[in-house]
């Protein structure tokens, strides 16, 4: 072997165990979005979710129906007469009030001077009406019938609220929807409406019949033609005053009903939808 033969074979043994870089890694490839785009074309939207609460509209028209609850209880019509008026020798401030009820009539008679007050208190049921103008008419009233007839209205209209505040609970536990009960509670608000507007009709047509109605104090007045003419009003004869027309009853009859109908519009917004 000669020399450079030598040289050639430790060149190759040098450049075989000679160190060499490692070779430069190829920086990863960012990875593409797992979803670019998805068509939602075809998937149906959810439903908005209401929130659901029972007893605001509830509560609504159960005090809806204790109030027009409460108006069968309180006077809805009252007739007075109020100013100065000569009795014997002594010139009295005089107060006379007049409230019908489902009850029958209640009169309040007050004289009053400096010092000195004296009052008297009677009532009379829709009986004793009926009988005394027989007695002396000969002929049958029809006032007492206004009453009667509204109040088997009302008797009927808040038999539905109840019975549709006890729906509405039951229908609540079992999960069913509420427009039923609904639908029952406005009802029994319209017809307790109806109720009050008849009474605002028949009123004035049975007082001017019956020509009764007018309570006739002990002293000399000038009363005017009044309930006969109109079922609300006042007028002012020297040195009197009257007034005349509905009473809180008649009032609350109105106020309750429209509390009945709004916590059940309340009820069902709240509550719609398929488990009310």
């Amino acid at each position: 072997m000669s020399p450079s033969d030598g040289w050639t074979v430790m060149l190759a043994v040098a450049e075989f165990f000679r160190p060499r870089r490692a070779e430069p890694e190829e920086p990863d490839k960012e990875r593409p979005p797992f979803i670019q785009y998805q068509d939602t074309s075809y998937i149906p939207k959810a439903r908005v979710k209401t929130s659901r609460r029972f007893l605001p509209g509830f509560l609504l028209s159960m005090v809806g129906l204790l109030v027009l609850l409460s108006s069968l209880f309180l006077p809805w019509y009252s007739y007075t007469i109020s100013g100065k008026a000569w009795i014997g020798n002594v010139y009295y401030d005089v107060y006379d009030r007049a409230d019908y009820s489902f009850t029958g009539i209640r009169v309040i008679d007050e004289k009053s001077v400096p010092g000195f007050t004296v009052g008297h208190t009677s009532s009379q049921s829709w009986a004793e009406y009926d009988k005394h103008y027989a007695d002396t008419r000969h002929a049958a009233p029809r006032l007492s019938g206004v009453y009667s007839g509204t109040l088997l209205i009302l008797v009927a209209a808040v038999t539905l609220c109840a019975l549709g505040a006890f729906l509405a609970a039951i229908f609540r536990l079992r999960k069913k929807p509420l427009l039923f009960p609904c639908v029952v509670v406005l009802a029994g608000a319209l017809v307790a409406l109806a109720g009050a507007g008849a009474f605002s009709a028949w009123h004035q047509p049975a007082v001017q019949n019956d020509r009764s109605e007018l309570h006739v104090p002990t002293y000399p007045t000038s009363a005017p033609s009044g309930p006969y003419a109109s079922f609300s009003g006042e007028a002012s004869r020297a040195p009197l005053d009257y007034e005349w027309g509905p009473a809180a009853g008649w009032y609350l009859a109105m106020a309750g009903p429209a509390l009945v109908i709004f916590g059940a519009v309340v009820l069902y917004a709240m509550n719609r939808g398929e488990n009310g």
